[in-house]
């Protein structure tokens, strides 16, 4: 794609000779001047009046963060992060992680960069007290992984952890990530955009210099994995999927057809065929909310929202059960309105765990399937004849007994 920024033009020249691997991605970005400074929005770079003033190699370094800003979909990363958690997202912390982590990259291959600049591993130093070389943090951490291992509980600027605070203000901070409405990407354009950056990492490995020189498996670099809230919206789906059922009712379409053709060259008529019929009771889906000791506020917080997000996205009834060791409030059928709904209810945060009366007062509404959002500590009780889906932030130390667990580790 063509270059419409003149600012630029330089340091793309420049950048296809020093980085030949972000220079073939650049090729797939919007290049723009505009009057406000440099920043990434969506696949579209806008470069500000300060960018005329940067030396040359500095300006290189400059377009390639902002080129890999899109290459890694950060853009789209993070709409789809703001979408999931809702009003716990921290935008600002999640594009100090990003930012930290592209300019550590850009470090270690040899570029110049406006000083001074966020880096990773001294950002996981400040928040972990443990010293961390860039070529370990890169080899160890992506974006996502990086702001949740770095986000606080609080309202500070960047999270309650004032090291991190402190560090993102004496470096100066301003995120250069911008929000745009809609972009997020689909599973064809992160395939897209996987390939791109397979070719252009092969080509700068020949070259030998640039990103395609470091060496390093960059975990923003492979294909991502599939996230946990596509696993659990694709089992939910399944469990709410109306099958057809056979009818004597009306003749299948194709016994019509025959009946149709037989008629036409007097050929006896074929065997009855029956139609089919979608089941016309609504599916419903049960989400238990654990409440007890175990449980902080902010798993609480994070499970809301994402209460919220099934109750948006799945075409079905939706009830609602808070439990520690017995069910404590309830919503059946929750409404429209499902964020000031979950204000009425009472979560004790308190007591021990028992899923055995959750989980049978759950089977008696005749669910399609039941999702229970706890940390797995508690006695199980008896399988119930519907899919059980276990959500969880950490992984368990033993699985439980019957149904499938998804942790929700991003």
């Amino acid at each position: 794609m063509a270059s419409h920024s003149r600012r630029s033009q330089r340091a793309l020249a420049h950048l296809a000779e020093t980085d030949p691997a972000v220079a073939a991605l650049g090729l797939w970005c919007v290049h723009r001047d505009g009057p406000a400074a440099t920043h990434t929005q969506g696949d579209t770079i806008w470069y500000g009046p300060e960018f005329e003033t940067l030396p040359i190699s500095v300006a290189v370094g400059v377009t390639a963060h902002h080129i890999l800003h899109v290459a890694f979909r950060h853009s789209a990363r993070k709409n789809d992060m703001q979408e999931r958690h809702g009003a716990l997202f921290n935008e600002e912390l999640f594009v100090l992680a990003a930012d930290a982590l592209l300019n550590d990259l850009l470090l270690v291959a040899g570029h110049a960069l406006p000083r001074p600049a966020v880096r990773a591993s001294e950002l996981l130093t400040a928040a972990t007290g443990q010293p961390i070389t860039a070529e370990k943090a890169l080899q160890d951490w992506d974006s996502d992984r990086l702001y949740h291992a770095i986000l606080g509980t609080g309202s500070g600027k960047t999270g309650t952890n004032s090291s991190v605070e402190e560090y993102a203000q004496s470096k100066g901070f301003e995120p250069d990530l911008r929000a745009q409405s809609g972009a997020q990407d689909d599973e064809a354009v992160q395939q897209e955009w996987q390939g791109r950056i397979t070719r252009a990492m092969e080509a700068g490995h020949l070259a030998g210099t640039g990103i395609g020189s470091v060496g390093i498996a960059l975990p923003d670099l492979n294909a991502p994995s599939v996230p946990w809230e596509v696993l659990l919206r694709r089992l939910l789906t399944k469990a709410v999927l109306r099958v057809p059922r056979r009818t004597y009712q009306r003749p299948a379409n194709r016994w019509i057809a025959m009946e149709s053709l037989a008629q036409g060259t007097r050929e006896p008529d074929p065997p009855f065929e029956p139609g089919s019929r979608r089941d016309e009771v609504q599916p419903r889906i049960v989400v238990a909310v654990d409440a007890s000791s175990s449980i902080t506020r902010q798993t609480l917080e994070f499970f809301a929202a994402e209460v919220v997000g099934l109750n948006r996205r799945l075409p079905c009834e939706l009830h609602l059960l808070i439990f520690d060791d017995h069910v404590t409030g309830r919503l059946t059928p929750v409404r429209t309105d499902l964020r000031s709904e979950l204000r009425t209810l009472a979560f004790h945060e308190g007591g021990g765990t028992d899923f055995a009366p959750v989980l049978e007062e759950a089977a008696a509404l005749n669910p399609s399937a039941v999702v229970v959002l706890t940390d797995l500590e508690g006695p199980f009780g008896r399988a119930i004849n519907c899919p059980v889906i276990w959500l969880t932030q950490s992984a368990p130390c033993a699985s439980p007994p019957f149904g499938q667990v998804i942790v929700a580790d991003t």
